[in-house]
């Protein structure tokens, strides 16, 4: 299966879909979002082509799409299907706005969709919330948690990493990470924590065994601000696991279980 990807210019004319027809996204309408962008490139001077190339899947992003219309299913079970689609992505393939869009808007069309207009689209703008969840993907931390398919690469990614230095599988931590946004967000929304897996590692073995205090907002951010404290003073890449793993303990909230 092949993805056309979008080019800079088919970008811009994406945006501007977005702001003047927000309906060919939510309602997941495909074939005319690919007719509007490329009659929308063709009659602005200042456009060029609407697409730079193809992406040549492993396996289609059917299965993927079939499982959201069943009804509910988690992040945790979507993320390992979206791996074996996209096979080992590349730097410039996992930090390209241009190739998470084209997933989102001609490969994932169906999931992103549904995924993200459960949410409270009535009172978001339409515009700013297909920026978010279908074009937008940068350096900023914001993006790789809300740029659907990008989300699910990197909570795949993120556990695949941890599971290396924890004690719990990949699949547990990926249901925690998926499970509990309260705690995900906040871990890697401070990209200090984020680039330690070991650190990342002992954060949810403690959660896992029996942490649960982790899971309201105030608390993980309480703990995690701790760490990033203690992280000023002493640096996390040269502690041992046992070292981080006691960081982490004592960073916990005072009426922390």
């Amino acid at each position: 299966m092949h993805i056309p990807v979008i080019s800079n210019d088919g970008l811009s004319a994406m945006h501007s879909l977005a702001a003047s027809q927000p309906e060919l996204f939510i309602d997941a309408r495909q074939p005319e979002l690919r007719s509007q962008l490329e009659q929308t490139v063709h009659n602005d001077p200042d456009l060029n082509e609407p697409y730079q190339g193809q992406i040549q899947l492993l396996l289609a992003l059917d299965e993927l799409n079939n499982i959201t219309f069943q009804g509910p299913s988690s992040d945790a079970h979507m993320a390992p299907i979206l791996i074996k689609s996209l096979g080992l992505l590349s730097p410039n393939q996992y930090t390209d706005q241009l190739f998470w869009a084209s997933i989102n808007c001609f490969g994932l069309h169906q999931y992103t969709a549904k995924r993200w207009t459960t949410s409270n689209l009535q009172s978001t703008n339409p515009t700013r919330f297909i920026d978010r969840h279908w074009l937008d993907y940068g350096t900023n931390t914001p993006s790789r948690l809300y740029n659907s398919a990008a989300r699910l690469w990197w909570l795949y990614e993120r556990a695949e990493r941890a599971a290396h230095y924890s004690a719990h599988s990949r699949e547990e931590i990926l249901d925690a990470m998926a499970g509990h946004v309260n705690l995900y967000h906040q871990a890697f929304s401070r990209p200090y924590i984020t680039s330690n897996a070991r650190l990342i590692a002992a954060i949810y073995d403690a959660f896992l065994d029996g942490g649960k205090y982790l899971e309201t907002t105030a608390n993980a951010t309480q703990m995690l601000k701790a760490l990033n404290l203690r992280g000023a003073t002493v640096s996390f890449d040269f502690l041992t696991y046992a070292q981080l793993r006691q960081a982490v303990e004592e960073a916990k909230p005072r009426d922390g279980r």
